[in-house]
């Protein structure tokens, strides 16, 4: 049996996700008495707290095979977008010891966009501009702070019991973070898309995706939105308009895509 280990890096590299693939031989006479033809891959997440395994020749999210979908216990989109090279490949010693994805990312948002048929809403292009808007988000280290080292806040808002709670959970979720390889210091960009009543001026159903790929994803959604594109002298009128729609910050960019 071939055994690779492999880190699959996040669409900004601020994190990876380990795996293990382990792929059947004709030697393997155990699996393959067993059905499990040579070419066979078990894929292994080696991630804290989230180990996980699934198996198959191919794991192709658009047919219904992603390994999402062959195994409950993984549940990491590097793992569907990992699956997705895995479909191309005949041997896993072929696979690089650091996994680069950003070209798959692409068919994961799609696939990603098109199951989301809730947030598919259809907006008269005569009635609303689309408009795409910018955060720069707080590193984990920077908000955490305001939790680790600020008893005094947190004791005014919360008691005792609730402020352990979130002391504890914040550390767990470091724990998790640093396992990952995240860079806790890293503050990142999160875009937004939305649409603007042109007579109200007033923001409505705002999109946004957390996550290494999400800006992908809600970018994709800004440009193909048939809606005119809101004209940016009255960008500060929306903000203000909207100023008490939690969607929306007064520090908030116009994001365009030149």
């Amino acid at each position: 049996m071939k055994t690779k280990f492999v880190n699959v890096w996040d669409y900004s590299r601020c994190g990876y996700v380990g795996f293990i693939v382990l792929q059947v031989e004709e030697t393997d006479k155990f699996l393959v008495e067993k059905n499990f033809n040579p070419g066979y891959k078990f894929v292994i997440q080696a991630c804290y707290n989230q180990v996980g395994a699934a198996g198959g020749h191919t794991f192709i999210p658009s047919y219904g095979e992603g390994i999402q979908k062959k195994s409950r216990k993984i549940e990491t989109s590097e793992a569907d977008v990992f699956g997705l090279y895995l479909s191309n490949v005949n041997d896993v010693y072929d696979i690089p010891d650091e996994l680069d994805t950003k070209n798959f990312w692409g068919i994961m948002n799609t696939k990603r966009e098109s199951n989301r048929e809730d947030e598919n809403i259809e907006y008269q292009c005569d009635e609303y501009y689309k408009v795409a808007f910018k955060r720069q988000r707080k590193s984990f280290n920077q908000i955490a702070s305001l939790f680790e080292n600020r008893n005094d806040l947190l004791n005014g808002i919360f008691d005792e019991e609730q402020v352990n709670a979130i002391q504890n959970s914040t550390r767990q979720l470091r724990n998790q973070m640093i396992q990952m390889g995240a860079d806790l210091n890293q503050e990142s960009l999160q875009v937004y898309c939305g649409f603007v009543n042109k007579t109200t001026l007033e923001l409505e159903n705002v999109y946004s995706s957390l996550g290494s790929h999400g800006n992908e994803s809600v970018i994709d959604k800004y440009l193909w939105a048939p809606n005119d594109e809101m004209p940016k002298k009255l960008w500060d009128d929306v903000k203000q308009i909207n100023e008490d729609n939690d969607n929306i910050s007064i520090d908030d960019e116009l994001y365009y895509s030149e």
